[in-house]
């Protein structure tokens, strides 16, 4: 407990309980820092069953709680609370958070972020307040939760908690509303729309997406891309970079940049396409779709003195790194998990406890991870697995604290040896893509 003491120490938890009302005067029993505490032991337990936290806020406290007493804190008005909690958990990972010494071309930017969502299925008593998707077998209840993350810092901007039917569409202009000039924002297909590449593009700051179906225009005259690629094929030309316009009304400045794949790698996005299609029990695509899965298309408003096609090509597999983070919350700390058997009387309680998640997560994996990196980086020039130093925080959180207080050097030994990168010869890891200079 005095690590999960230690630790949560970063965070003015008795100053926002009281700026949010959660304790309106001198706790009779539950305070706001046993109550984090207690919920922070569960996360790290795998399991946040109102009897599980109970349990331990009893520990915490020296007294018997009784599920009614805990009930009375998860109410609508602690909500507040636990937003609080994790927005400050999100400031203490851009504190003293230097950019790394990255490929050349990334500092370009004052920051290169990445968006992009995962879902998470709910108890079905909380449908109302997350309403998912419908299909044969009726509605299920699901949330979606929203991350933009800095790749340069490794740092979090911003977590959103909605429900499913709220679509990355309907969610990124968002990213419009927060973008600042000179930042380079990342994000795939279900963002797409043609106000937010203009709302980007008004701030003076950049975006780079993948290709969307739209009219594009070269002056007045409308491009076929289908039909300009074709003609490339047949001259063996493997690229196509052009400056167009989106939208007949709209005509918003992109650049689109094409780069043709290999046989190879176009034969099976073209059979794994088709599967899942007929898997899915739809219409099959059309010729020109198909077609076009031979080739990676963007585009971008990041002008090509500042960015070659080649650049444009490696910072977009970037933006994985956002579905590795979320590969690390579900399969190391559970998330799904500690949802799937749950029953919920109140959907607030689902909600301050998907907060306290996100905020335990963050103080306990994201922050400790980055300054970690940078040491080993610094040591032994390897670098440190986010998906492997997950299962260390999650299985060995007190060893890990120790270690780091009082023996930094065997730590960063452990570090190397079990929980770095492996090499591997047939392709790059992440922070090979964003460290190396040689463009692959």
């Amino acid at each position: 407990m005095n690590t999960i003491k230690e630790k949560l120490g970063v965070l003015p938890i008795k100053e926002l309980s009281k700026s949010s009302n959660f304790e309106k005067r001198a706790p009779k029993k539950i305070g706001s820092e046993e109550y984090v505490y207690s919920f922070v032991k569960c996360v790290l337990n795998g399991d946040i069953s109102q009897a599980s936290w109970c349990r331990e806020l009893s520990k915490v406290l020296g007294e018997p709680i009784s599920e009614q007493a805990l009930q009375a804190k998860v109410q609508f008005r602690h909500e507040e609370f636990s937003q609080k909690l994790l927005e400050s958990a999100i400031k203490h990972t851009m504190q003293n958070n230097e950019p790394h010494s990255c490929c050349e071309f990334l500092s370009k930017f004052k920051s290169v972020q990445a968006h992009d969502s995962t879902c998470v299925k709910m108890p079905i008593g909380l449908i109302a307040s997350f309403p998912g998707s419908s299909s044969r077998n009726g509605t299920n209840a699901m949330a979606r939760i929203q991350l933009s993350m800095d790749l340069r810092t490794n740092s979090y901007h911003k977590i959103a908690v909605t429900s499913f039917r709220k679509n990355d569409q309907s969610y990124g202009m968002e990213i419009s509303k927060n973008a600042k000039k000179e930042e380079l924002h990342l994000f795939d297909l279900g963002y797409f729309q043609k106000k937010l590449l203009k709302e980007i593009n008004e701030k003076k700051a950049y975006y780079l997406c993948r290709y969307f179906k739209v009219s594009l225009f070269k002056k007045d005259k409308a491009v076929n891309v289908v039909k300009q690629l074709r003609s490339l094929d047949k001259q063996k030309v493997t690229g196509w970079s052009a400056s167009l316009t989106i939208g007949k009304k709209e005509r918003i400045p992109t650049r689109i940049v094409a780069i043709k794949l290999s046989p190879e790698i176009a034969q099976k996005k073209r059979a794994k396409a088709i599967s899942k299609r007929k898997q899915d029990g739809r219409k099959e695509y059309d010729a020109d779709y198909i077609y076009l899965l031979g080739w990676n298309i963007y585009f971008t408003n990041v002008p090509s003195e500042k960015l070659s096609a080649k650049e444009i090509f490696r910072i977009y597999r970037l933006r994985w790194r956002i579905e590795i983070i979320f590969k690390a919350w579900k399969s190391k700390f559970n998330f799904v998990k500690m949802f799937a058997k749950q029953q919920y009387q109140l959907p607030s309680r689902a909600i301050i406890q998907i907060n306290l998640i996100l905020m335990t997560i963050i103080i306990f994996l994201t922050k400790w991870y980055q300054l970690l990196f940078h040491l080993v980086v610094a040591k032994t020039g390897r670098y440190l697995s986010l998906l492997k130093f997950s299962g260390m925080v999650k299985y060995q959180l007190d060893y890990l604290h120790q270690l780091y207080k009082n023996d930094l050097k065997k730590l960063i030994e452990i570090l190397e040896k079990q929980y770095c990168y492996d090499s591997r010869k047939d392709r790059l890891n992440f922070v090979e893509i964003l460290y190396y200079k040689k463009l692959t």
